[in-house]
């Protein structure tokens, strides 16, 4: 029996349904009621957890109720295990990748040395940040020597191709290469300096011996033809003659050969015209044979010396890698915690060394089946923890689930390996054992918008494999697979139960401009008028959602839409730490505080550089309270005068004026908070319901929107190698390289001609997977209407999304779907019809809007200064999420935006929903949460004699009135008076059937009060 279960879900597909009935079905697979236990269901984010948990809940309700049948259990045997779960909630073991793992890591800590109480470190930007600030503050040290000459010849191969140098910045992202997989695999393979050293002269050797060869060949040749009396502009070409190349190596450089120059050998008529002289015309007799051998000795030894040279010139960055790393270590070492990196390395090391049934002796539970979701997201590391987990599931007859889309896998710079699902799942781990299940129906995006990524996807994909294997040397066609795109888009094909005219697909082919930046103003421009289309039929500007590629382009969008007064909401765009101003008052505030540093000095010289403002050779005085402070500092630097950022540093300043009215005017205190909270702050320009969304592809995943416009298709198919971006590859050495076993270079098209031409290859077909998979995802998206601009560039290209859009529309069977006037070539499928509803609805919607109130704050600000116990604490702050909740659905919002306003920690959140998803899924009382009622929430009852009372819940339906108070303590005989009180004073106002109850968390006990 194949127990293991595969299943490929395209977008929109259903996953989570299939996820839920999944799970209920391994949970009916037990002989008691309590197989909950044995199930450890994964997933990635802390969302998307809970998402699961609410799910199988209601799913476990719903057919406990009779609402819902399912083959494998009945209502009677739902209800028990319903009841089973919500008792024993803590052991529904669905939890993220990461909590599992350090779940075992914690029972190991003995086994790897590491101190019992260590922190986990989730913040790996934050890490590096501070320890580059630690490696330039001390530059002068003689220990940091290497470290100094790497970023002085990085310095100066940005100023060569002309771009700016910024130390920390490139510094900073260079530094996060040491969580990259490849890094904690190989990495630590030489750390030795000396031996570093060693193999750099080498290296260096090796290119010299080889440049020699090349060189004294070129110049052998070169000679021979002038000993002739001719020079190299006498043949065929002239001044463009393909031998001119011959110069080159004169002068010491190593050149590539054009194709017309490799070609010279095949026919002495490439050397020579009818004009030509007789003694070129009998020198190309004997030159196809000189060349010839030429191009033997070059090809001989360039391989060779462009894999020296590819080495060589990424090899002090090595050393800086590693001290990098040191001083991450040693940070880290001091403030007792542990990367989450670091952790998934070290648990592989606990897998390896032990078997399966030991570890979770250790961890103290027995896990029988596995359900993974997301699995392309899954790393190396990651499978490589549990591989052997599913192995002993598996082998003891058990069935395990895996949820993933190959099509979906954009996370490769998280190290995600779309890989392990893609192929080496089936063919290499679990041959023989799986069971494959495909969901092909579409039930998010309208009819024409699944038939045009049905029709564009496999376009798209045949015509990239194409692009790539047109690429890949012959040789290599054998190691690296030619066929792997179009086999990963296989299962492209969607059915759709959605009318068959339903939805509207829009590509803009906008004419290319001078340069990129005014081809985004057309861009906009055309944006302006896809809104106001969308206006007039009738959709609001909640409905539409912008998706950009990068951060920088939500920006640029987010203050074109507010400058035409239209509400945006974005996370991305809106950052307020994203202003320079911004930046620059903060700069400020802390050189206020501390004269003495010099590293912010220069930060804040580095910014009044790039707003192009004069610093004051005086610095400002600190002789006020802190808000007038920054009120002078303002006007001190001219900041008022780019109007773009006046709503940034407004926003500011109102989170300002708030710390300083609650807490203090400190300076220190404040610059505490905004490092761990208000960096982290966004403007807000409308609530989410009537702003229009902008948000980058990634954050997309997993969402839907009514209409989806692109107004940017003009990333890159390859990776993006300009300027000094580092984009790192580790590759296996082989002989005369192989001291050292791996080496990393900088990817690039030259590796192509190098020992590393396969590894290169493999990453080109990676990067154009990528990026075809971040269109899926965008595409993918939308329920009502899609809408795409690419640039129409002035002669053929297929280098970016875009070309691979406006190849698909320029075919020839697609041209009656296509108009086009002076400014614009536009495809349409499907017409845009005015809304008729709303048609979105997210799965955790509320039933009303959730207020935060100065009841909330003052109630959930109790643990400052509160001599109150923790446990009468904690039963305050749980009423007071009850008393938001209406349905059962509005649980995880009402926690979600108490966390948001900082009302409540991420610690207290779990604990609260831990106790109250018990609490408000009884299926006692599940009427009272199912929207059956209207609610009245904490409604204040005024007798005649002015005297207050305020039941917890009162529920009205058309036959009966309940009210309910909620307890989280011990009994009390006062509650019961209590509640008896509310009942009569309903019947009083005129209430007949009335009902009341006091509902206990302790034990989940209803008591009916009489």
């Amino acid at each position: 029996m194949k127990n293991l279960h595969v299943y490929k879900a395209s977008a929109g597909s259903g996953k989570t349904t299939c996820l839920t009935e999944s799970y209920l079905e391994l949970m009916a697979s037990g002989n008691d009621n309590f197989e909950h236990r044995h199930i450890l269901a994964v997933t990635f984010t802390n969302k998307a957890t809970e998402e699961m948990k609410s799910r199988i809940i209601q799913l476990l309700a719903k057919v406990a109720n009779g609402e819902k049948e399912l083959p494998y259990i009945d209502s009677k045997r739902a209800k028990e295990m319903l009841r089973s779960v919500l008792h024993d909630y803590s052991r529904f073991k669905i939890s993220t990748i990461d909590r599992f793992f350090q779940q075992v890591i914690r029972a190991f800590v003995r086994e790897l040395g590491i101190n019992s109480n260590y922190g986990i470190e989730l913040d790996h930007d934050q890490v590096i940040e501070n320890a580059v600030d630690e490696i330039i503050l001390s530059l002068d040290k003689a220990e940091n020597k290497d470290v100094l000459d790497w970023l002085l010849s990085m310095a100066q191969e940005k100023i060569d191709v002309g771009l700016n140098w910024k130390i920390r910045d490139d510094l900073t992202q260079f530094g996060k290469e040491i969580f990259k997989e490849d890094y904690l695999k190989y990495g630590g393979l030489f750390t030795d300096t000396d031996t570093i050293l060693n193999y750099k002269k080498e290296i260096k050797k090796i290119s010299k011996i080889k440049s020699s060869v090349i060189i004294n060949a070129a110049n052998d040749l070169k000679n021979r033809i002038e000993s002739e009396g001719l020079a190299l502009t006498d043949f065929k070409g002239g001044s463009r003659s393909p031998l001119i190349v011959l110069e080159k190596f004169s002068a010491g450089e190593i050149a590539g050969l054009s194709a017309t120059f490799l070609n010279l050998a095949n026919d002495p008529n490439n050397f020579c015209t009818a004009k030509s002289s007789q003694a070129v015309r009998d020198a190309s007799e004997w030159l196809c044979d000189e060349v010839s051998k030429f191009i033997a000795v070059y090809n001989d030894n360039i391989i060779e010396y462009n894999s020296a040279e590819a080495i060589y010139k990424f090899l002090p960055s090595l050393g800086v890698l590693h001290h990098i790393d040191k001083v991450v270590k040693a940070m880290q070492k001091e403030a007792n915690s542990l990367l989450l990196s670091d952790s998934i390395k070290l648990l592989n090391t606990i897998v390896e060394d032990n078997d399966a049934p030991f570890v979770y002796e250790k961890v103290g539970t027995s896990i029988k089946h596995y359900l993974l979701d997301e699995f392309q997201d899954t790393s190396a590391m990651q499978w490589n923890n549990f591989k052997p987990l599913i192995a002993e599931s598996l082998g003891n007859g058990q069935k395990n689930i895996v949820v993933g889309d190959v099509k979906q896998s954009i996370y490769r710079f998280r190290n995600s390996d779309w890989e392990i699902l893609g192929n080496q799942l089936e063919s290499v781990d679990f041959e023989n054992q799986i069971e494959s299940h495909t969901l092909s129906t579409n039930y998010r995006s309208d009819a024409q918008i699944v038939s045009f990524n049905n029709d564009f996807f496999q376009y798209a994909v045949n015509a990239l494999q194409d692009k790539y294997n047109e690429q890949l040397h012959d040789n290599l066609s054998s190691i690296v697979s030619d066929d792997v795109l179009r086999k990963s888009y296989l299962d492209v094909l969607q059915t759709t139960k959605k009318d068959a005219d339903s939805g509207y697909v829009e590509i803009r082919l906008l004419e290319g401009k001078n340069n990129i930046e005014d081809w985004r103003k057309s861009a906009i421009d055309n944006l302006f008028n896809s809104i106001s289309e969308l206006i007039e039929k009738k959709y609001n500007y909640g409905d539409i959602t912008i998706l950009v590629r990068r951060k920088k382009e939500a920006v640029q969008v987010a203050q074109s839409l507010l400058e035409k007064n239209i509400p945006v909401v974005s996370d991305e765009a809106l950052q307020i730490s994203s202003s320079l101003e911004v930046c620059l008052i903060v700069a400020v505030i802390k050189r206020s505080i501390n004269q003495n540093d010099d590293l912010n000095k220069l930060y804040i010289e580095h910014l009044c550089e790039e707003l192009n403002i004069v610093q004051p050779e005086e610095e400002l005085s600190v002789d006020t309270p802190l808000y007038e402070f920054v009120e002078k500092l303002i006007d001190y630097y001219g900041l008022r005068s780019n109007k773009n950022a006046v709503i940034y540093m407004q926003a500011f300043q109102d989170l300002l004026l708030e710390y300083v009215s609650k807490q203090s005017s400190d300076a220190n205190k404040f610059i505490e908070w905004w490092e761990q909270t208000g960096i982290g702050k966004s403007l807000t320009t409308g609530d989410a319901g009537s702003a229009v969304t902008i948000m980058t592809l990634h954050k997309s995943k997993g969402l839907s929107f009514n209409v989806v416009i692109m107004p940017f298709c003009t990333w890159k198919l390859d990776a993006d190698t300009s300027g000094n971006k580092m984009n790192i590859m580790w590759c296996k050495t082989h002989a005369p390289f192989d001291d050292i076993p791996y080496v990393p270079v900088k990817y690039s098209k030259q590796l192509s001609q190098t020992i590393f031409a396969a590894d290169y290859y493999k990453e080109l077909m990676h990067n154009y997977m990528d990026n075809i998979n971040l269109m899926y995802v965008a595409f993918t998206r939308p329920i009502k209407a899609l809408i795409c601009f690419c640039i129409n560039p002035n002669k053929d290209s297929f280098d970016n999304v875009g070309d691979l859009l406006r190849k698909y529309i320029n075919l020839p069977n697609l041209r009656e779907s296509v108009s086009s006037d002076e400014t614009l070539t536009k495809f349409t499928q499907g017409e845009l019809k005015p809304k008729v509803d709303d048609v979105t609805k997210p799965l955790d919607e509320s039933s009303e809007e959730i207020y935060v109130t100065h009841t909330d704050i003052s109630r959930f600000g109790l643990r400052q200064n509160s001599e109150r116990s923790e446990q009468t604490i904690m039963g305050t702050m749980l009423h007071g999420i009850m008393e938001k909740i209406i349905k059962s659905e509005d649980l995880n919002s009402v926690i979600q935006e108490m966390q948001r306003v900082g009302l409540i920690s991420s610690y207290d959140a779990e604990k609260i929903n831990n106790k109250l998803i018990p609490y408000i899924n009884n299926p006692a009382v599940k009427t009272w949460f199912d929207g059956s009622y209207k609610i009245l929430n904490e409604r204040t009852i005024i007798t005649e004699n002015a005297e207050n009372y305020r039941p917890d819940r009162i529920m009205i339906s058309k036959d009966e009135i309940i009210v309910v108070d909620y307890k989280f303590g011990e009994k009390e005989n006062s509650y019961m008076r209590q509640v008896s009180t509310y009942m009569s004073l309903l019947k009083s106002i005129g209430y007949k059937n009335v009902s009341g109850y006091l509902y206990y968390q302790n034990g989940l006990e209803v008591v009916a009060v009489s």
